[in-house]
């Protein structure tokens, strides 16, 4: 975008160059004498260089806020993976501690579906722990005793 108003701003300052150095009068207003287009032409070329700096300044502010977020990206991924690796670590943590108890524990879902089960709790059930997961909670309490342990 730059590059195109810097470009036009040059052909714009071409063509006026070349109206004012021809002698319109429709440029420099009334003025007549060759003095007056000069002035007009320079009060022209120091607008358009306030214009040319505006844009580079503008330019600049941009690419200072792209540096300015990509910097913010960089830093969030790297929280995002220190987060990542703490949590991946409690899981560990929490399996370990999970696995290796003695007492039974298994969790499952209102229908019955084992979603875990640990060793304690398979050797309990004469099976592995793969094998709970792919069965039915309800299938090891006997059906009239279903609804005191819903309760």
């Amino acid at each position: 975008r730059i590059r195109g108003a810097a470009a036009g701003l040059g052909v714009l300052t071409v063509m006026t160059a070349s109206i004012v150095m021809a002698g319109s009068r429709d440029f420099a207003g009334s003025a007549a004498d060759a003095h007056a287009r000069v002035v007009a032409f320079q009060i022209f070329l120091g607008i358009s260089a306030l214009a040319a700096l505006l844009f580079a300044a503008l330019s600049e502010q941009r690419q200072k806020a792209v540096r300015d977020l990509e910097e913010a990206n960089r830093e969030l991924e790297d929280r995002v993976a220190a987060r990542n690796a703490d949590l991946i670590e409690s899981e560990q943590r929490y399996r370990a501690v999970v696995e290796t108890q003695s007492e039974l524990i298994c969790r499952f879902r209102p229908d019955g579906t084992i979603l875990f089960a640990n060793e304690a709790y398979a050797r309990a059930a004469g099976t592995t722990a793969e094998e709970l997961r792919a069965g039915n909670f309800w299938n090891f309490i006997p059906e009239n005793e279903h609804r005191a342990v819903r309760e």
